[in-house]
């Protein structure tokens, strides 16, 4: 005879939609009960690991030797280290480049986008999902070589005339945040180099790597600037809109976890004089407020 909670109990529980049949006693109905649910768990997962992957829209900017084009092609350190995630992940190499307001606009807009590198602070901590870090940089305010200002604290930068920023970029929120009133926003990082050697602005705000980058995009020596104000070191990562499921934002955090054990990442960066100071090992955390230096 078929032991209770056999095929044959667990097809009759169903067509009675689980209720007590006639004559049997409460504890033979609780375990045709958990029959039930035992029958019933290969299906639901079944059809949980049948759920489609979402085809994220993955998107960078031409900012740098970690994210530019070469070649009309996204490439750079950081490009390479989300390729090799993609990679891992199943997912179609489909990246494409765009100005960073219209890729950080599209995050916040649209379904199922990825954007990197993506400064991870404490205003954008509950817009995004986060995967990282994949870099570190730090935010330096830089001025002509020889100018007059002299800027020994933030505060200091409030009396110059103007403060060139990339539009929308996080260093824009920073200084607004902090009461500035003095900003000038550009859509490319260059015109802030072109700029600040005509004395249109000032200060020109932005990262140690980007200033080299866009520098050099600009046909301009670093030797024309000098810093004025070493602010804070950021951490930066892929952000991906709030509608990401969570098991994928998973999934690409475990691939850039394994890279960074198995060498990958390290060997990536290492090809690149700015991704050997770019490089970090630490672990993702959620952004403090001015962390510095």
């Amino acid at each position: 005879m078929e032991p209770y909670g056999g095929k044959a109990d667990c097809k009759q529980m169903l067509t009675l939609g689980v209720k007590p049949i006639k004559g049997m006693r409460w504890t033979h109905c609780a375990a045709a009960m958990v029959a039930t649910v035992v029958c019933l768990l290969p299906a639901a997962m079944a059809g949980a690991a049948q759920a489609p992957e979402p085809l994220l829209q993955v998107i960078t900017e031409d900012s740098g030797p970690g994210n530019r084009i070469e070649n009309g092609k996204p490439a750079g350190y950081n490009v390479e280290v989300v390729r090799e995630i993609l990679k891992r992940v199943h997912h179609p190499d489909n990246i494409q480049v765009f100005p960073w307001a219209r890729g950080y606009a599209m995050l916040q807009s649209e379904t199922h986008v990825a954007l990197f590198s993506t400064t991870r602070t404490p205003e954008r901590e509950h817009l995004f999902k986060w995967v990282g870090p994949t870099n570190i940089n730090t935010w330096v305010l830089y001025k002509k070589k020889g100018s007059k200002w002299r800027i020994a604290a933030l505060d200091d930068a409030k009396k110059v005339g103007a403060i060139g920023v990339l539009r929308d970029d996080a260093k824009q929120k920073y200084l607004m945040d902090n009461g500035f009133t003095n900003i000038d926003p550009v859509n490319l990082g260059m015109q802030n180099a072109q700029k600040l050697l005509n004395g249109r602005i000032d200060l020109w705000f932005t990262a140690n790597l980007g200033f080299a980058a866009e520098t050099e995009k600009a046909g301009i020596a670093m030797a024309e600037f000098e810093p004025a104000l070493v602010l804070r070191r950021n951490y930066l990562y892929v952000a991906l809109s709030n509608d990401t499921p969570d098991a994928t934002v998973h999934r690409w955090q475990a691939a850039l976890d394994a890279m960074k054990k198995d060498g990958t990442y390290k060997a990536i960066l290492s090809r690149h004089p700015a991704g050997v100071l770019a490089m970090t090992f630490d672990a993702p955390t959620a952004a403090v407020a001015d962390a510095v230096k």
